[in-house]
């Protein structure tokens, strides 16, 4: 986040990691889903410029997404809470 703030005209194109952990240091992942970010940072860093997000999985792999695929994505996930 300190990046959008202070550099963002640096970040176009760029690939963003998720590595989230909990407060025991678990990953964020672990519980058989990939648990999607705020939804408001993530349109920031889309527009912003950032191409790709990384995230980690359960399994330890990853997977990646476009900028547009991951916060139509970010969308579906918050609406599961508010609808």
């Amino acid at each position: 986040m300190d990046a959008l703030a202070r550099h963002p005209d640096r970040l176009a194109g760029s690939t963003m990691y998720f590595v989230g952990l909990l407060p025991d240091g678990s990953p964020r992942s672990q519980g058989g889903e990939i648990r999607l970010y705020c939804t408001i940072c993530t349109k920031m860093m889309r527009d912003v410029g950032i191409a790709k997000y990384v995230l980690q999985t359960p399994d330890g792999s990853s997977v990646s997404y476009s900028a547009d695929e991951y916060l139509r994505l970010s969308y579906e996930y918050s609406h599961q809470f508010t609808n």
